[in-house]
């Protein structure tokens, strides 16, 4: 890999400090220590990129780009190798975003072509490419991008190295640090009107400035530039190796653009005024003893020899840098972030932050009752944010590099662009939204150092913006000798028709093009496509052994939890319909976890962490599904399961999402990644989820408007706690009518106190309540103890063995698998071979007993502690059959009500009922 490698040099213990925690063995980390372990993975990372330009490059020379066009591309594909973790695909029906991203910028002469100015056409296109033996052919050259060891290195090499040594100033990222000094040198010789040649130069030379930090921080730019010649030697010419070289080597020089970008990008991040209110004091005192500054090597190393006389002067009492850096978060934590906004920072007039919002995200994404245009609405906002808008910029003449996206999602961009470019850009999105559809609402602050001030000024603005009503604005097409309105949204005119299951639909050209972008999006193309879980790698299509022709009216049937035989059978009446469930899930309190950032090194990692967890725990939570039933029946069943799961994922954007499942598998599957979600998170933030579950026959929208209305109830019982990290699970399942929003939230507050708005009352007989539900379930992680719902209704229905050992993500992971392969068992019909039949005949025996008590003790004001007696009773002489599932129930209210602080005294029967309902998924 070109030249040799730099000698590893460690000038003292250096540690990463991390404002959100990072997840590792078993706990969250907020100091930790950068190992030798973590170098060689840095190493294996760059040799990962040294593979992937090489094909580029072999690849480019072949179609013959230009010397300064090859520059840019090799700085563009090092900037989005930065980015591999948010490449990751959830669902491989069409390429990610990012992903398509990638493709068009590094390999424009072959899919440049696909790219139309009108997002539609350009989505519809990317569809048929993904399946082209085109695509099969060339995708090869960007493979290792695309390589999931790839994606887990690029993310170890973000979190596990910091941009300084110092403490403090070691909690911003090298990565980001890297990514945002290629930013500001962009901007600032695109205000010099650079040439390209030159653009492209200081770009890839900023992107690997600070590489050497790894290897040997004190002389990183000496190493900085070895790594550099080592990646690129041999891939461009050697004029411009040395050059780029050259540039690392003095990049620190006054006057030059990438020294003044490096100011720049680290000021952002080593905020000196936070420092010194944080750990101010104890820098002074060490500088007194050992009588040199504290921004010196040889201060810190003598800090570290010295460690007896700082502790006789009660400074540290081990370890400098971790303590120090302990103390910095603890503190920053406890007030002083609070004051950030109001210091200014640096400005720089010609630079500036652009925040581009989609406006009305959710009431685009939910404007029509039809699943194909939820799911194409979803997919074409991330398709617009991450990509489509970025090369609709660069067709006209505004080339944004993937490092000025300094984040993206939830229906928002943060750009830093060159003051000239600002008012083409607010044009251009203009005319972008009349192609779209949603308006563009763009706000912009001049860049200063404070991200706090600056977000401070930048969001405001975006209020403002969406705020102010554009009157004179066209009017909407008038119904006279139209078709009506559209049977789809309800909303405009119809001017055309789709063809639906049902028949010919009028419908507006919004649902018309978001219809024709689900139906090839969406079940059709999912069917066909591989999912890799636990070494394994299938389609549905090989699960179920049926082409799509032969499923295709049966889509939502199979999503319930049925194979094409079983439906055969449950039309001619031999076994019962299934339920499915849908499961909602949103962050808690996301915004203010985002406004909580310090820099902008920070706010950028924040965005990379959000993503990277809801992806990581959905496809853990597949992991798990996997092997629990593939360990409770069988790999064909697992299959089978996995890939139900996996056709009803609809969307999942950042930290919301919506996924249609087996109403067997949802509770679980939901808990699941609820706590996966929050571990990925330090943490930090939990996330709500809601299930509501039906017959298959019951109606989706209904299903989801009550979904929707659940995670509200969800979300408030956490706001009302003030606790962000805490998760929350609701449930609930409908045998018959049209449940919705309003209905649900009436059912679940007269059920469960915790739910209930104050302004509701209480059901209750002679002054006690009639039911008891403890929902939503709270879920806490960190204390090792289990989380509210496995150890009380979770434990009863799912996990009849029990729990081993304190609660951790370990734990956690094998007892939602086998609790997946429990409600697996459970959800069979009666009819099953006996070693299918020993779950669902345990819980049948649980509904009877807790339906027996419930008729034995309603009515008393008194039923809690009478139903205690009676289980104890049951339990004793196992009448009928049921002695077990007495005991179970007996068990469950010692946890609940027995062992229970007064005021949290409840048994929650009603959950019981409700969890026993889901696990039987409709078979019985």
């Amino acid at each position: 890999m070109g030249a040799s490698l730099p000698e590893f040099k460690e000038p003292y213990p250096v540690y990463r400090g991390f404002r959100v925690p990072l997840w590792e063995k078993g706990a969250p980390v907020a100091v930790r220590r950068v190992t030798d372990d973590d170098r060689k993975e840095f190493l294996e990372m760059l040799s990962r990129l040294r593979g992937l330009l090489e094909r580029l490059v072999k690849h480019w020379e072949t179609v013959g780009v230009k010397e300064e066009d090859l520059l840019e591309r090799v700085a563009d594909a090092i900037a989005i190798f930065l980015k591999a973790p948010l490449l990751a695909e959830v669902t491989p029906v069409a390429p990610t975003p990012l992903k398509a991203f990638a493709y068009m910028l590094l390999l424009p002469e072959e899919y440049g072509k696909m790219v139309a100015e009108d997002p539609y056409k350009f989505a519809v296109n990317l569809t048929a490419l993904f399946g082209s033996e085109e695509f099969r052919q060339v995708k090869e050259y960007l493979s290792p991008l695309f390589d999931p060891a790839t994606s887990q290195l690029v993310f170890n090499a973000w979190v596990k190295f910091p941009a300084d040594t110092r403490p403090g100033y070691n909690t911003s990222s090298l990565v980001a640090h890297a990514l945002l000094t290629s930013a500001l040198v962009w901007v600032q010789e695109c205000n010099r009107e650079a040439p390209t040649g030159r653009l492209a130069m200081m770009r890839l030379s900023a992107l690997l400035h600070d590489l050497g930090k790894v290897l040997d921080p004190e002389h990183h730019y000496e190493a900085s530039e070895q790594l550099a010649r080592r990646l690129l030697t041999g891939l461009l010419p050697d004029g411009l190796v040395s050059e780029v070289a050259r540039i690392i080597r003095e990049h620190h020089r006054a006057g030059g653009v990438l020294a003044e970008a490096d100011r720049l990008a680290a000021a952002s991040d080593r905020l000196d005024f936070v420092v010194q209110a944080t750990i101010g004091e104890e820098l002074k005192k060490m500088e007194s003893l050992l009588k040199l500054p504290k921004d010196s090597w040889d201060f810190w190393r003598e800090a570290c020899r010295k460690v007896e006389e700082l502790r006789d002067a009660g400074v540290i009492s081990e370890d400098p840098v971790r303590e120090l850096t302990q103390k910095f978060l603890e503190r920053l934590a406890g007030g002083v972030g609070a004051k950030l906004s109001q210091e200014q920072g640096e400005g720089k007039a010609d630079t500036y932050l652009v925040l581009v919002d989609v406006d009305s995200v959710q009431s685009f994404v939910f404007r029509s009752q039809e699943i194909r245009v939820v799911a194409a609405a979803s997919y074409l906002i991330d398709l617009a944010v991450h990509a489509h808008f970025l090369y609709y910029l660069r067709a006209k003449s505004i080339k944004v590099p993937p490092e000025a996206v300094l984040y993206s999602g939830g229906g928002m961009l943060l750009l830093v662009l060159p003051k000239r470019m600002i008012e083409r850009l607010r044009d251009l999105a203009r005319g972008y939204a009349e192609k779209f559809g949603p308006q563009l609402h763009v706000a912009l602050a001049p860049f200063s150092t404070s991200y706090p001030y600056v977000s401070g000024l930048l969001f405001p603005a975006m209020s403002f913006e969406k705020n102010n009503v554009a009157f004179g604005m066209s009017k909407p097409e008038g119904m006279e000798g139209s078709r009506g309105l559209c049977r789809l949204c309800y909303s405009a005119p119809a001017v055309t028709t789709v063809d639906t299951p049902e028949g010919k639909v009028d419908a507006c050209k919004v649902c018309h093009d978001l219809y024709e972008l689900g139906s090839k999006l969406h079940f059709k193309a999912k069917w066909e496509s591989r999912i890799a879980v636990d070494g394994a790698e299938f389609s549905p299509s090989q699960s179920f052994g049926a082409l799509w022709e032969e499923v295709s009216g049966d889509i939502m049937r199979i999503i319930a939890g049925h194979t094409p035989d079983e439906i055969e059978k449950a039309k001619g009446g031999e076994v019962n319909w299934r339920d499915y469930a849908v499961v909602r899930f949103d962050g808690n309190m996301m915004g203010s976890f985002m406004h909580e950032a310090v820099s902008f090194s920070d706010a950028v990692e924040r965005s990379f962490r959000i993503d990277v967890a809801m992806k990581t725990a959905y496809r853990k939570a597949l992991e798990a599904l996997y092997l629990g039933v593939k360990e409770a029946v069988g790999k064909e069943e697992a299959m089978k399961a996995v890939s139900q799961v996996f056709l009803g994922t609809i969307y999942m954007g950042g930290d919301d999402g919506l996924i249609l499942s087996p109403s067997w598998a949802a509770p679980v599957l939901a808990h699941f990644i609820a706590e996966e979600f929050c571990r990925q998170l330090g943490l930090k933030r939990g996330l709500s989820v809601a299930v509501v579950a039906g017959p298959v026959k019951m109606n989706l929208w209904s299903l989801i408007d009550s979904a929707g209305e659940l995670l509200k109830v969800a979300k408030g019982v956490i706001r009302s706690r003030e606790n962000a990290s805490l998760g929350a699970l609701v449930f609930d399942i409908y045998e018959s009518g049209s449940p919705s929003g309003s209905s649900a939230v009436e059912r679940i507050s007269l059920l469960s106190r915790r739910a209930r708005p104050s302004n509701v009352a209480e059901t209750t007989v002679c002054g006690e309540s009639t039911i008891d539900s403890i929902q939503p379930y709270l879920i806490e992680l960190g204390d090792g103890a289990e989380p509210e719902a496995w150890r009380t209704v979770f434990r009863l229905v799912f996990a009849p063995e029990g729990v081993n050992g304190q609660w951790s993500d370990s734990v956690s992971f094998e007892v939602h698998k086998r609790s997946f392969g429990v409600a697996f068992l459970t959800s069979r019909p009666s009819g099953s071979e006996p070693s299918k039949k020993v779950e669902s005949e345990r819980l049948r025996k649980l509904r009877a007993a807790t339906l027996r008590a419930w008729s034995e003790v309603s009515g008393s004001p008194c039923w809690r502690e009478i139903l205690a007696v009676y289980l104890q009773r049951q339990a004793a002489r196992g009448e009928g059959g049921l002695g077990d599932a007495y005991k179970s129930l007996l068990e469950l209210v010692r946890a609940t009500f027995l062992g229970a602080p007064p005021g949290k005294r409840a048994i929650p029967l009603a959950d019981v009922l409700i969890l026993i309902k889901l696990a039987g998924g409709g078979a019985w």
